[in-house]
């Protein structure tokens, strides 16, 4: 009976000198990416809960505020949570400026800090921000789109990559031929593909699909005037400024 005890205490400070290793901060940068329908917000709820195992109260998780999609019926508010398609989902703090997020992460002391939709944030604040957050020897897990509609790498996520110690790159299954690949996001009005110099457009999954490489499609050049798009509309100069805009 006595062994079984010491057992128990060996294990048990075990389990205590494994949670304070991976407690601790050490400076590692790690990125989620891919097209929407990916699973990034999956991986990214995973992630998050592992430190929050180690660590509850040294987490801090954010997301851009204009995220404040619905994507399914588990009855939780969007703009305090992070939920994916799959029905799982996170709390987290909404915020629309790097500033206003540092100095919560300030206030609170996180040594972990994990961002979602990290594509809307300003891209040289942004930058900035991780730069720092890294020589303060804390972690950042960062997740976004990769590629904008057309193809081109959307906000700070291509220097991010380049930055990361770690990158999850997701697939996604396409929207035409159904096969499971690596996927760029689709936009089309009206069924018909986006053009090229068409604003950065902010609504549902139904103007939005996943697109292998091989069935991706932007027209070139700008819409006709006779094609007016009235959804509500992001230029690239908005998403720099962090401003909303109707086009």
């Amino acid at each position: 009976m006595l062994k079984i005890k010491n057992i128990i205490q060996l294990l048990s400070m075990f389990l205590l000198f494994a949670d304070f290793i991976v407690a601790q901060p050490h400076n590692h940068l790690t990125v989620i990416c891919g097209s929407m329908a990916s699973g990034k917000s999956d991986e990214f709820i995973r992630w998050s809960r592992r430190r929050m195992v180690a660590s509850p109260n040294e987490v801090g998780v954010f997301k851009h505020a204009w995220d404040d999609r619905i994507l399914n019926d588990n009855n939780v508010d969007p703009t305090k949570n992070i939920s994916s398609r799959s029905g799982s989902s996170i709390k987290c703090i909404g915020v629309t400026t790097i500033s206003e997020m540092e100095a919560i992460i300030e206030k609170n002391n996180y040594a972990t800090i994990a961002i979602d939709e990290a594509q809307f944030f300003e891209k040289n604040d942004l930058l900035a921000f991780v730069h720092k957050m890294l020589s303060l020897k804390k972690d950042v897990i960062v997740a976004g789109l990769d590629l904008d509609f057309r193809g081109e790498t959307f906000g700070a996520m291509g220097d991010l990559l380049a930055l990361a110690d770690e990158v999850v790159k997701l697939k996604a299954i396409c929207s035409l031929c159904k096969q499971d690949k690596y996927c760029i996001t689709q936009r089309t009005i009206g069924g018909t593909s986006a053009y090229y110099e068409d604003p950065i457009v902010m609504v549902g999954e139904s103007d939005y699909s996943p697109r292998c490489r091989d069935c991706h499609e932007v027209l070139p050049g700008k819409r006709p005037v006779n094609e007016t798009a009235t959804e509500l509309t992001l230029t690239t100069s908005d998403l720099d400024a962090g401003m909303k805009a109707f086009k």
